[in-house]
């Protein structure tokens, strides 16, 4: 992340899970957390993995749900979830394409089944989502924009490191926390965007 040792640098989206879920842990409690994923997204196996290790000195138990890109396996894992046939506290939403752009239909399916979750993208709070600690995406374009700069200015991209959003977004669902039946700590509203 400091230098790529290459002709290459930029920015991530990323926001660190230990803050994402000990955030959350302020919230809520939880011990089981589903995690819906498509497993043919490398990027969805990594955070997989990295989930994991971060839960685990918690206590905490990761419920996999794998939900391939086909619309099916992801309803049937919803409907699972509805139906309490799988039985988890939250569920965690990662930065996972085919999962983001049916954020629609995933918030929808939370919320009529009253289960709680963290996400890692803004667009499934702004669908139903519960809440979660993401990235400014006008931050980062500024940051880039840096970085183009820098570049054009004559520094060598693999000087530059990686830029992330230093101060991301806590983002709450107002409307699915009433529906929820919970109070967000005053500690925590004071510093979230609540959205509706």
């Amino acid at each position: 992340m400091e230098s790529s040792g290459g002709n290459i640098t930029g920015v991530t989206n990323e926001v660190p899970l230990a803050l994402q879920i000990k955030t959350a842990l302020t919230v809520f409690p939880f011990k089981r957390l589903g995690f819906l994923f498509n497993p043919r997204e490398k990027n969805s196996m990594l955070i997989r993995e990295r989930l994991v290790e971060v839960v685990r000195p918690l206590g905490i138990e990761v419920v996999d749900l794998r939900s391939a890109p086909a619309l099916d396996m992801l309803q049937e894992n919803l409907q699972k979830l509805r139906d309490k046939t799988i039985a988890v506290d939250a569920v965690y939403l990662p930065a996972d394409s085919f999962l983001v752009s049916n954020a629609k239909q995933i918030g929808a399916e939370l919320k009529a089944a009253r289960v709680k979750s963290i996400a890692a993208v803004e667009s499934y709070i702004d669908h139903g989502a519960l809440m979660g600690v993401v990235p400014d995406y006008q931050q980062l374009g500024k940051a880039a924009a840096m970085i183009v700069h820098r570049h054009q200015g004559g520094q060598r991209l693999e000087d530059m490191p990686v830029q992330a959003d230093r101060d991301p977004d806590l983002k709450i669902n107002g409307a699915t926390a009433r529906l929820l039946g919970i109070t967000i700590p005053e500690s925590v509203r004071k510093r979230a965007i609540v959205v509706e």
